[in-house]
């Protein structure tokens, strides 16, 4: 395998976000209760084949080959989860999740180069996954840029700004779920969370964040997750969380990481990002939930 390292933590955050959100979106690209998932179980006699997936780059995949050439500004690949949970479960794909994505452009979507990720819907739809959220008010992004700089700047962040951001998200992830259910009112409606990056304790140089800030970044990503699990209650959809089921499976996991932290592999993902792996245990994940 061939690795390569780009910097520091910081800069190659930053390369990463720009190259996923520069066409996509006015906010930055992420990131995820120890809450546990809860979802209402249906069999699957129950469930279409109509599937539109909708979300951000923690759906779309960045940088896991082969990727997706019909829309490549969406930086999406061929097995992301979405593909992978449609290919296990006999479901007929529209994957419209773009990297970059937030709330706002997956309901309006970007100029004339990308159309509304809503648009994907119809009254025939009988499965419809969104995965979105980390982008909406830059959360991530500032994260990685606050935390990675000093730990007095994290905490600051983390006390002042971020509270904020995240109440936002929840209403606007809430609000896209109602979005959702008026053009699509038959489909099962399910809300995935992110990954976990930061390890339960500690820290590790792959993930660029220091001991004194760790356990502010932590705060953050539970924050995230706690958000995302109001806004499902608040629309009455199942909340699939990843959060417990990746720990140990994060960026200072060694083999074991299903996301990448600030040195990748050649066609697995992008910094701060999915790998291959850990597409394969969001969607056997979403699959046990449904």
């Amino acid at each position: 395998m061939t690795l390569r390292r780009a910097g520091a933590a910081l800069t190659l955050a930053a390369v990463a976000l720009v190259m996923v959100s520069a066409c996509t979106s006015t906010a930055s690209d992420p990131e995820p209760a120890e809450t546990t998932a809860s979802a209402a179980p249906s069999t699957p006699a129950e469930l279409g084949t109509a599937y539109v997936a909708l979300g951000d780059s923690y759906s779309a995949g960045p940088g896991i080959q082969p990727a997706d050439t019909e829309q490549p500004q969406c930086f999406r690949s061929e097995t992301n989860w979405p593909n992978l949970l449609a290919d296990a479960e006999g479901l007929d794909l529209a994957d419209v999740s773009c990297s970059g994505a937030t709330t706002e452009s997956a309901l309006d979507g970007v100029g004339n180069e990308i159309p509304a990720q809503l648009d994907a819907l119809g009254e025939d739809t009988s499965l419809v996954t969104l995965g979105i959220g980390g982008n909406d008010g830059g959360l991530f992004s500032s994260l990685i840029q606050s935390c990675a700089t000093a730990a007095a700047t994290c905490q600051q962040y983390v006390d002042q700004q971020a509270p904020e951001v995240l109440s936002m998200i929840s209403t606007n992830v809430a609000d896209l779920l109602g979005q959702i259910a008026e053009r699509s009112p038959d489909a099962q409606v399910a809300l995935v969370g992110y990954l976990r990056l930061a390890p339960q304790t500690g820290t590790c140089e792959l993930l660029g964040v220091p001991a004194e800030a760790a356990d502010d970044a932590r705060r953050i990503e539970q924050g995230l997750e706690d958000a995302l699990a109001a806004a499902a209650t608040s629309a009455d959809v199942p909340f699939v969380s990843m959060r417990e089921v990746s720990t140990g499976h994060d960026v200072c996991a060694g083999d074991e990481a299903w996301v990448n932290g600030a040195q990748v592999t050649d066609g697995d993902g992008i910094v701060f990002h999915p790998r291959s792996a850990g597409m394969q245990a969001v969607a056997a994940e979403v699959a046990r939930s449904l």
